[in-house]
Protein backbone atom coordinates (compact mmCIF):
# COMPACT_ATOMS: atom_id res chain seq x y z
CA UNK A 1 0.00 0.00 0.00
CA UNK A 2 2.66 2.68 0.64
CA UNK A 3 4.65 1.50 -2.12
CA UNK A 4 1.48 2.13 -4.58
CA UNK A 5 1.09 6.01 -2.63
CA UNK A 6 4.82 6.36 -3.40
CA UNK A 7 4.04 5.92 -7.31
CA UNK A 8 1.02 7.90 -7.28
CA UNK A 9 2.78 11.09 -5.95
CA UNK A 10 5.72 10.81 -8.28
CA UNK A 11 2.96 10.84 -11.10
CA UNK A 12 1.31 13.60 -9.63
CA UNK A 13 4.90 15.64 -9.17
CA UNK A 14 5.24 14.68 -12.99
CA UNK A 15 2.00 16.15 -14.46
CA UNK A 16 2.68 19.53 -12.47
CA UNK A 17 6.42 20.25 -13.43
CA UNK A 18 5.14 18.92 -16.73
CA UNK A 19 2.45 21.96 -16.68
CA UNK A 20 4.84 24.42 -15.75
CA UNK A 21 7.07 23.77 -18.50
CA UNK A 22 4.90 24.56 -20.73
CA UNK A 23 3.80 27.54 -18.96
CA UNK A 24 7.51 28.72 -18.83
CA UNK A 25 7.30 27.94 -22.80
CA UNK A 26 4.48 30.05 -23.52
CA UNK A 27 6.03 32.93 -21.48
CA UNK A 28 9.00 32.98 -23.68
CA UNK A 29 11.35 30.52 -21.80
CA UNK A 30 13.60 33.70 -20.18
CA UNK A 31 13.17 33.75 -16.27
CA UNK A 32 13.96 37.40 -16.73
CA UNK A 33 11.28 37.86 -19.46
CA UNK A 34 8.38 40.03 -17.80
CA UNK A 35 4.94 38.23 -17.60
CA UNK A 36 2.13 40.32 -18.58
CA UNK A 37 -0.67 40.52 -16.20
CA UNK A 38 -2.86 39.15 -18.66
CA UNK A 39 -1.72 36.99 -21.02
CA UNK A 40 -2.55 37.71 -24.60
CA UNK A 41 -4.27 34.78 -26.72
CA UNK A 42 -2.04 34.61 -29.59
CA UNK A 43 -5.61 34.89 -32.21
CA UNK A 44 -6.81 37.95 -30.86
CA UNK A 45 -4.28 40.79 -32.52
CA UNK A 46 -3.96 43.90 -31.07
CA UNK A 47 -5.28 47.18 -31.00
CA UNK A 48 -4.06 49.22 -33.93
CA UNK A 49 -5.34 52.55 -32.68
CA UNK A 50 -3.14 52.11 -29.23
CA UNK A 51 0.35 52.65 -30.18
CA UNK A 52 2.89 50.63 -27.80
CA UNK A 53 4.58 52.95 -25.42
CA UNK A 54 7.55 54.25 -26.37
CA UNK A 55 9.14 54.72 -22.71
CA UNK A 56 8.33 50.60 -22.23
CA UNK A 57 11.03 48.90 -24.13
CA UNK A 58 9.88 46.15 -25.85
CA UNK A 59 11.41 42.47 -25.12
CA UNK A 60 13.83 41.31 -27.64
CA UNK A 61 13.41 37.54 -26.64
CA UNK A 62 9.38 38.04 -27.54
CA UNK A 63 8.99 36.85 -31.24
CA UNK A 64 6.94 39.81 -33.04
CA UNK A 65 2.84 38.87 -33.57
CA UNK A 66 2.37 37.95 -37.27
CA UNK A 67 -0.69 39.26 -36.91
CA UNK A 68 0.16 42.65 -35.46
CA UNK A 69 -0.19 44.82 -37.86
CA UNK A 70 2.57 47.27 -39.41
CA UNK A 71 3.37 50.47 -38.22
CA UNK A 72 1.84 53.97 -39.44
CA UNK A 73 4.82 54.76 -42.98
CA UNK A 74 5.99 57.70 -41.19
CA UNK A 75 6.90 55.35 -38.41
CA UNK A 76 8.61 52.91 -41.28
CA UNK A 77 10.80 55.77 -42.90
CA UNK A 78 12.31 57.25 -39.78
CA UNK A 79 14.95 55.51 -38.51
CA UNK A 80 15.67 54.19 -42.10
CA UNK A 81 16.45 58.09 -43.50
CA UNK A 82 18.84 58.42 -40.23
CA UNK A 83 20.52 54.95 -41.44
CA UNK A 84 21.55 56.89 -44.13
CA UNK A 85 22.63 60.38 -43.35
CA UNK A 86 25.07 58.12 -40.89
CA UNK A 87 26.25 56.10 -43.74
CA UNK A 88 27.18 58.79 -45.82
CA UNK A 89 28.50 61.07 -43.11
CA UNK A 90 30.83 57.57 -42.74
CA UNK A 91 32.26 57.38 -46.13
CA UNK A 92 32.84 60.98 -46.33
CA UNK A 93 35.46 60.79 -43.33
CA UNK A 94 36.32 57.61 -44.74
CA UNK A 95 37.58 59.48 -47.41
CA UNK A 96 39.12 62.25 -45.80
CA UNK A 97 41.55 60.54 -44.08
CA UNK A 98 42.30 58.91 -46.90
CA UNK A 99 42.85 62.10 -48.70
CA UNK A 100 44.93 63.45 -45.51
CA UNK A 101 47.51 60.54 -45.67
CA UNK A 102 48.05 61.71 -49.61
CA UNK A 103 51.16 63.73 -49.46
CA UNK A 104 53.74 63.22 -51.68
CA UNK A 105 54.13 59.51 -52.82
CA UNK A 106 50.96 57.84 -54.39
CA UNK A 107 49.51 56.97 -57.88
CA UNK A 108 47.38 58.91 -59.96
CA UNK A 109 45.46 57.59 -63.15
CA UNK A 110 43.73 59.43 -65.34
CA UNK A 111 42.05 58.06 -68.45
CA UNK A 112 44.54 55.15 -68.37
CA UNK A 113 47.36 57.48 -67.80
CA UNK A 114 49.31 57.06 -65.20
CA UNK A 115 51.43 59.20 -62.98
CA UNK A 116 53.93 57.93 -59.95
CA UNK A 117 54.71 60.13 -57.35
CA UNK A 118 57.95 59.93 -55.16
CA UNK A 119 58.30 63.35 -53.58
CA UNK A 120 60.65 65.22 -56.20
CA UNK A 121 60.84 62.67 -58.96
CA UNK A 122 57.91 61.99 -61.26
CA UNK A 123 57.07 58.74 -63.90
CA UNK A 124 54.41 59.28 -66.64
CA UNK A 125 52.95 56.01 -68.26
CA UNK A 126 51.04 56.64 -71.23
CA UNK A 127 50.67 53.28 -73.69
CA UNK A 128 54.40 52.39 -74.60
CA UNK A 129 55.64 55.77 -73.66
CA UNK A 130 57.64 56.26 -70.00
CA UNK A 131 59.15 59.57 -69.42
CA UNK A 132 60.41 60.90 -66.17
CA UNK A 133 60.13 64.26 -64.56
CA UNK A 134 62.57 65.39 -61.85
CA UNK A 135 63.13 68.37 -59.82
CA UNK A 136 66.34 69.49 -58.06
CA UNK A 137 67.70 73.14 -56.94
CA UNK A 138 64.35 74.87 -58.67
CA UNK A 139 65.07 73.06 -62.06
CA UNK A 140 62.60 70.87 -63.66
CA UNK A 141 64.38 68.01 -65.76
CA UNK A 142 62.61 65.67 -68.42
CA UNK A 143 63.85 62.26 -68.61
CA UNK A 144 63.38 60.23 -71.51
CA UNK A 145 64.47 57.75 -74.53
CA UNK A 146 65.96 59.29 -77.69
CA UNK A 147 66.47 56.50 -79.82
CA UNK A 148 67.83 53.82 -77.33
CA UNK A 149 68.97 55.37 -74.97
CA UNK A 150 67.75 57.74 -71.77
CA UNK A 151 68.55 61.66 -71.89
CA UNK A 152 68.18 64.26 -69.61
CA UNK A 153 67.07 67.86 -70.01
CA UNK A 154 65.78 71.12 -68.85
CA UNK A 155 62.02 71.28 -68.97
CA UNK A 156 59.89 73.88 -69.27
CA UNK A 157 58.03 74.50 -66.48
CA UNK A 158 56.60 72.04 -63.48
CA UNK A 159 53.07 71.55 -65.02
CA UNK A 160 53.83 67.85 -64.46
CA UNK A 161 53.61 67.97 -60.16
CA UNK A 162 50.51 69.86 -60.42
CA UNK A 163 48.56 67.63 -62.18
CA UNK A 164 47.15 65.82 -59.93
CA UNK A 165 46.79 68.19 -57.18
CA UNK A 166 44.28 70.05 -58.89
CA UNK A 167 42.11 67.18 -59.11
CA UNK A 168 43.04 66.50 -55.22
CA UNK A 169 41.66 70.01 -54.21
CA UNK A 170 38.85 69.18 -56.29
CA UNK A 171 38.04 66.08 -54.51
CA UNK A 172 38.36 68.02 -50.96
CA UNK A 173 36.13 70.33 -52.08
CA UNK A 174 33.18 68.62 -53.11
CA UNK A 175 29.83 68.73 -51.75
CA UNK A 176 28.81 64.92 -51.59
CA UNK A 177 25.05 63.98 -51.63
CA UNK A 178 24.18 60.48 -51.14
CA UNK A 179 26.39 57.10 -50.15
CA UNK A 180 24.14 53.88 -52.35
CA UNK A 181 25.25 50.46 -53.33
CA UNK A 182 29.10 51.34 -52.16
CA UNK A 183 29.11 54.60 -54.02
CA UNK A 184 29.68 58.50 -52.85
CA UNK A 185 27.96 60.55 -54.94
CA UNK A 186 27.61 64.31 -56.18
CA UNK A 187 26.63 66.24 -59.16
CA UNK A 188 28.07 64.00 -62.00
CA UNK A 189 30.38 62.39 -60.02
CA UNK A 190 30.69 59.08 -58.44
CA UNK A 191 33.24 57.13 -56.05
CA UNK A 192 33.61 54.01 -54.66
CA UNK A 193 36.74 52.93 -52.29
CA UNK A 194 39.05 49.94 -54.10
CA UNK A 195 40.70 46.83 -52.78
CA UNK A 196 44.56 48.14 -53.00
CA UNK A 197 43.32 50.72 -50.08
CA UNK A 198 43.03 53.63 -52.50
CA UNK A 199 40.24 55.33 -54.88
CA UNK A 200 38.76 55.15 -58.06
CA UNK A 201 35.81 57.96 -59.08
CA UNK A 202 34.16 58.77 -62.57
CA UNK A 203 33.34 62.25 -63.94
CA UNK A 204 30.91 61.94 -66.74
CA UNK A 205 33.22 59.51 -69.52
CA UNK A 206 36.52 60.16 -67.84
CA UNK A 207 37.99 57.54 -65.33
CA UNK A 208 40.35 58.62 -62.58
CA UNK A 209 42.02 56.88 -59.29
CA UNK A 210 44.32 57.26 -56.25
CA UNK A 211 46.21 54.65 -55.19
CA UNK A 212 49.82 53.49 -53.62
CA UNK A 213 49.50 56.03 -51.25
CA UNK A 214 53.35 56.23 -49.17
CA UNK A 215 54.12 53.00 -51.28
CA UNK A 216 55.48 54.40 -54.89
CA UNK A 217 59.32 53.64 -55.01
CA UNK A 218 61.05 55.10 -58.11
CA UNK A 219 64.60 54.69 -59.61
CA UNK A 220 65.60 56.60 -62.46
CA UNK A 221 66.98 54.84 -65.27
CA UNK A 222 70.86 55.66 -66.62
CA UNK A 223 71.01 58.37 -68.99
CA UNK A 224 72.87 61.40 -70.66
CA UNK A 225 72.74 64.57 -69.34
CA UNK A 226 72.00 66.78 -72.25
CA UNK A 227 70.66 69.82 -69.85
CA UNK A 228 72.05 72.80 -71.11
CA UNK A 229 73.01 76.58 -69.14
CA UNK A 230 72.98 79.91 -70.30
CA UNK A 231 76.22 80.09 -69.73
CA UNK A 232 79.29 77.38 -68.23
CA UNK A 233 82.75 78.46 -66.82
CA UNK A 234 85.25 76.60 -68.47
CA UNK A 235 89.04 77.09 -67.51
CA UNK A 236 87.96 80.38 -65.93
CA UNK A 237 86.28 81.71 -68.88
CA UNK A 238 82.61 81.51 -69.40
CA UNK A 239 80.73 79.67 -72.62
CA UNK A 240 77.32 81.39 -73.69
CA UNK A 241 74.81 79.01 -74.72
CA UNK A 242 73.36 81.84 -77.46
CA UNK A 243 69.98 79.53 -78.30
CA UNK A 244 68.92 78.93 -74.79
CA UNK A 245 69.91 82.50 -73.63
CA UNK A 246 68.01 84.37 -76.29
CA UNK A 247 65.03 81.62 -76.06
CA UNK A 248 65.12 82.98 -71.99
CA UNK A 249 65.46 86.33 -73.09
CA UNK A 250 61.88 86.63 -75.16
CA UNK A 251 60.29 83.90 -73.03
CA UNK A 252 60.30 86.11 -69.98
CA UNK A 253 60.31 89.60 -71.80
CA UNK A 254 57.29 88.80 -73.84
CA UNK A 255 55.70 87.48 -70.92
CA UNK A 256 56.51 90.84 -68.60
CA UNK A 257 56.79 93.56 -71.09
CA UNK A 258 57.16 95.85 -67.57
CA UNK A 259 60.98 95.04 -68.00
CA UNK A 260 61.97 96.57 -70.89
CA UNK A 261 59.70 98.98 -70.58
CA UNK A 262 61.38 100.26 -66.73
CA UNK A 263 64.57 100.08 -69.33
CA UNK A 264 62.76 102.61 -71.67
CA UNK A 265 62.20 105.24 -68.79
CA UNK A 266 58.63 104.08 -68.65
CA UNK A 267 57.83 104.27 -72.13
CA UNK A 268 55.52 101.14 -73.14
CA UNK A 269 58.05 98.90 -75.19
CA UNK A 270 57.37 95.17 -76.36
CA UNK A 271 59.65 92.15 -77.26
CA UNK A 272 59.42 91.39 -80.89
CA UNK A 273 62.98 89.32 -81.89
CA UNK A 274 66.18 89.19 -79.80
CA UNK A 275 67.90 89.69 -83.00
CA UNK A 276 71.26 89.17 -81.56
CA UNK A 277 73.64 88.00 -78.07
CA UNK A 278 76.71 90.25 -77.48
CA UNK A 279 79.34 89.23 -75.25
CA UNK A 280 81.51 92.51 -75.13
CA UNK A 281 84.26 93.92 -73.24
CA UNK A 282 81.33 96.09 -71.26
CA UNK A 283 79.50 93.20 -70.41
CA UNK A 284 76.63 91.10 -72.05
CA UNK A 285 74.41 92.47 -74.34
CA UNK A 286 71.52 91.49 -76.74
CA UNK A 287 69.67 93.58 -79.75
CA UNK A 288 66.21 93.34 -79.94
CA UNK A 289 63.50 94.49 -82.40
CA UNK A 290 60.72 95.82 -80.54
CA UNK A 291 57.10 97.56 -81.16
CA UNK A 292 56.66 100.75 -79.61
CA UNK A 293 54.18 103.74 -79.24
CA UNK A 294 51.78 104.14 -81.86
CA UNK A 295 52.55 100.41 -83.41
CA UNK A 296 56.25 102.10 -84.55
CA UNK A 297 59.12 99.88 -84.96
CA UNK A 298 62.01 100.51 -83.24
CA UNK A 299 65.63 98.59 -82.75
CA UNK A 300 67.16 98.49 -79.32
CA UNK A 301 70.60 97.74 -77.62
CA UNK A 302 70.56 96.63 -74.01
CA UNK A 303 72.87 95.67 -71.62
CA UNK A 304 72.10 93.29 -69.02
CA UNK A 305 73.26 95.18 -65.64
CA UNK A 306 73.31 92.08 -63.47
CA UNK A 307 76.83 90.25 -62.08
CA UNK A 308 76.28 86.87 -62.06
CA UNK A 309 78.69 84.94 -59.89
CA UNK A 310 77.63 81.39 -60.27
CA UNK A 311 80.09 78.89 -62.42
CA UNK A 312 77.05 77.81 -64.20
CA UNK A 313 73.28 80.01 -64.87
CA UNK A 314 70.40 77.87 -65.27
CA UNK A 315 67.19 79.12 -67.21
CA UNK A 316 64.98 79.65 -64.11
CA UNK A 317 68.02 81.55 -62.48
CA UNK A 318 68.77 83.79 -65.36
CA UNK A 319 65.01 84.14 -66.02
CA UNK A 320 64.50 85.38 -62.40
CA UNK A 321 67.52 87.58 -62.55
CA UNK A 322 65.87 89.74 -65.23
CA UNK A 323 63.53 90.50 -62.69
CA UNK A 324 65.61 92.55 -60.85
CA UNK A 325 65.47 95.96 -60.60
CA UNK A 326 67.53 98.01 -62.97
CA UNK A 327 68.29 94.47 -64.24
CA UNK A 328 68.51 96.18 -68.19
CA UNK A 329 70.15 99.16 -69.45
CA UNK A 330 69.01 100.40 -72.77
CA UNK A 331 72.71 101.84 -74.60
CA UNK A 332 71.13 102.50 -78.20
CA UNK A 333 68.02 102.80 -79.88
CA UNK A 334 66.68 103.34 -83.67
CA UNK A 335 63.50 103.78 -85.19
CA UNK A 336 63.01 101.24 -88.13
CA UNK A 337 61.61 102.41 -90.91
CA UNK A 338 62.07 99.14 -93.19
CA UNK A 339 63.41 95.62 -91.83
CA UNK A 340 63.74 92.12 -92.71
CA UNK A 341 61.67 91.46 -89.88
CA UNK A 342 58.60 92.96 -91.81
CA UNK A 343 59.49 90.30 -94.47
CA UNK A 344 60.28 93.13 -96.77
CA UNK A 345 61.78 92.31 -100.21
CA UNK A 346 62.59 95.67 -101.21
CA UNK A 347 64.57 96.44 -98.18
CA UNK A 348 66.50 93.11 -98.49
CA UNK A 349 67.85 94.18 -102.50
CA UNK A 350 68.52 97.67 -100.74
CA UNK A 351 70.51 95.88 -97.70
CA UNK A 352 72.12 93.92 -100.18
CA UNK A 353 73.28 96.50 -102.28
CA UNK A 354 74.95 98.72 -99.77
CA UNK A 355 77.26 95.31 -99.06
CA UNK A 356 78.22 95.47 -102.60
CA UNK A 357 78.87 99.13 -102.44
CA UNK A 358 81.02 98.16 -99.38
CA UNK A 359 82.30 95.09 -101.58
CA UNK A 360 83.64 97.42 -104.39
CA UNK A 361 84.51 100.44 -103.27
CA UNK A 362 84.88 100.61 -99.12
CA UNK A 363 83.58 103.47 -97.22
CA UNK A 364 84.55 106.52 -99.01
CA UNK A 365 83.46 108.94 -96.24
CA UNK A 366 82.15 112.83 -97.24
CA UNK A 367 83.57 112.92 -101.01
CA UNK A 368 82.19 110.49 -103.64
CA UNK A 369 85.36 110.95 -105.46
CA UNK A 370 87.58 109.69 -103.18
CA UNK A 371 88.82 106.14 -102.99
CA UNK A 372 88.87 103.39 -99.50
CA UNK A 373 90.13 99.89 -99.38
CA UNK A 374 87.46 97.79 -100.53
CA UNK A 375 85.70 94.64 -98.59
CA UNK A 376 85.11 92.31 -101.05
CA UNK A 377 84.19 89.49 -98.37
CA UNK A 378 80.91 91.51 -98.77
CA UNK A 379 80.20 90.83 -101.75
CA UNK A 380 78.14 87.27 -101.47
CA UNK A 381 77.43 87.94 -97.52
CA UNK A 382 74.25 86.99 -96.33
CA UNK A 383 72.00 89.12 -94.16
CA UNK A 384 70.65 87.67 -91.27
CA UNK A 385 68.55 90.86 -89.45
CA UNK A 386 68.37 94.16 -90.74
CA UNK A 387 66.97 97.57 -90.64
CA UNK A 388 67.40 101.29 -91.72
CA UNK A 389 65.97 104.95 -90.69
CA UNK A 390 63.79 106.80 -92.12
CA UNK A 391 65.65 109.16 -95.05
CA UNK A 392 66.76 112.25 -94.31
CA UNK A 393 65.18 115.48 -96.26
CA UNK A 394 67.02 116.38 -99.59
CA UNK A 395 69.70 118.30 -99.71
CA UNK A 396 72.97 118.53 -101.50
CA UNK A 397 75.97 117.01 -99.98
CA UNK A 398 79.31 114.87 -101.11
CA UNK A 399 79.54 115.88 -104.45
CA UNK A 400 76.91 113.99 -105.04
CA UNK A 401 73.76 116.75 -105.92
CA UNK A 402 70.71 116.31 -104.14
CA UNK A 403 70.78 113.36 -102.14
CA UNK A 404 69.25 111.68 -98.97
CA UNK A 405 70.69 109.81 -96.06
CA UNK A 406 69.89 106.73 -93.83
CA UNK A 407 71.76 105.30 -91.31
CA UNK A 408 71.34 100.96 -91.97
CA UNK A 409 72.27 97.85 -89.03
CA UNK A 410 72.42 94.54 -90.19
CA UNK A 411 73.75 91.37 -88.94
CA UNK A 412 75.59 89.66 -91.69
CA UNK A 413 77.39 86.25 -92.22
CA UNK A 414 79.90 85.07 -94.65
CA UNK A 415 81.54 82.11 -94.26
CA UNK A 416 81.97 81.28 -90.72
CA UNK A 417 82.02 84.58 -89.57
CA UNK A 418 79.20 86.59 -88.03
CA UNK A 419 79.65 90.21 -87.67
CA UNK A 420 77.45 93.60 -86.88
CA UNK A 421 77.26 96.76 -89.11
CA UNK A 422 76.67 100.06 -89.08
CA UNK A 423 76.61 102.18 -92.35
CA UNK A 424 75.56 105.76 -92.88
CA UNK A 425 74.59 105.39 -96.44
CA UNK A 426 73.73 108.51 -98.96
CA UNK A 427 71.72 108.07 -102.15
CA UNK A 428 71.22 110.62 -105.10
CA UNK A 429 67.89 112.04 -105.62
CA UNK A 430 65.62 110.81 -108.55
CA UNK A 431 62.48 111.64 -109.16
CA UNK A 432 62.15 108.17 -109.75
CA UNK A 433 61.97 107.24 -106.20
CA UNK A 434 64.07 108.58 -103.03
CA UNK A 435 66.02 105.15 -102.99
CA UNK A 436 66.00 104.03 -106.59
CA UNK A 437 69.37 104.87 -107.73
CA UNK A 438 70.50 102.11 -104.41
CA UNK A 439 67.89 99.36 -105.31
CA UNK A 440 69.47 99.80 -108.89
CA UNK A 441 72.70 100.10 -107.81
CA UNK A 442 74.68 102.79 -109.48
CA UNK A 443 77.85 102.65 -107.47
CA UNK A 444 78.86 106.40 -108.96
CA UNK A 445 75.20 107.72 -107.00
CA UNK A 446 75.72 105.62 -103.41
CA UNK A 447 78.47 106.54 -101.22
CA UNK A 448 79.03 104.87 -97.62
CA UNK A 449 79.73 107.69 -95.43
CA UNK A 450 80.39 106.00 -92.17
CA UNK A 451 81.00 102.65 -91.41
CA UNK A 452 81.66 100.46 -88.33
CA UNK A 453 81.88 97.07 -87.90
CA UNK A 454 82.34 94.19 -85.16
CA UNK A 455 82.43 90.65 -85.75
CA UNK A 456 79.93 88.34 -83.13
CA UNK A 457 79.77 85.09 -81.94
CA UNK A 458 79.09 82.60 -84.60
CA UNK A 459 76.50 80.84 -82.57
CA UNK A 460 74.20 83.72 -83.19
CA UNK A 461 73.40 82.04 -86.87
CA UNK A 462 71.29 79.85 -85.19
CA UNK A 463 68.77 82.11 -84.48
CA UNK A 464 68.10 82.53 -88.21
CA UNK A 465 68.89 78.27 -89.31
CA UNK A 466 65.75 77.39 -90.77
CA UNK A 467 66.21 73.79 -89.05
CA UNK A 468 67.27 75.03 -85.95
CA UNK A 469 65.09 77.74 -83.89
CA UNK A 470 65.64 79.47 -80.95
CA UNK A 471 63.59 76.78 -78.82
CA UNK A 472 65.45 73.49 -80.44
CA UNK A 473 68.23 73.67 -77.58
CA UNK A 474 65.37 71.42 -75.54
CA UNK A 475 66.25 68.36 -77.96
CA UNK A 476 64.20 65.48 -75.44
CA UNK A 477 61.54 67.53 -74.51
CA UNK A 478 60.81 68.44 -77.98
CA UNK A 479 61.65 64.65 -79.00
CA UNK A 480 58.51 63.32 -75.63
CA UNK A 481 56.37 66.15 -77.05
CA UNK A 482 56.67 64.94 -80.88
CA UNK A 483 56.42 61.68 -79.66
CA UNK A 484 53.05 61.77 -77.34
CA UNK A 485 51.08 63.85 -80.44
Amino acid sequence: MKKKLLLVLFALLTALCLCFGIAACTGGGDPSAQTPQTPTTPSTPSTPSTPSNPSTPSNPSTPSNPSTPSEPDGDKTEEPEEDAEETLADAVARLDRFLEQVKDNYRYTANGKQYDYASDLVKVTDGGTVVYYAEKGGENYIIAKNGDAWERDFCGDGEVWETSKSCLAALRDIAWTAYAEGELQADGIRLHFTDDAGVAWQVGEDEYALSKVGSVALTLPAYKDVAQYVYETVNGQRKYNIPLLAKTLEETLKADNSILTKANYGVTLELIKVTHVNDKDDGLGFGSYCSSLNNSRTYDYFKINVDYTVNKLTPNEFAESLNQKNSLKKLDSSNCNRSTEEDDPQFVILAQNVLKKLAKDGCQGNDIRDKADPIPEYENAEVLFGYKTENSSVSSAFYMGSCTKSNYMMLIRYGDTLEEIHAYVAVAFSYKADNYNLEHLDTERVLIVEFEREEIDKENAKLYSESVSVSAARTVTLYYEEKRR
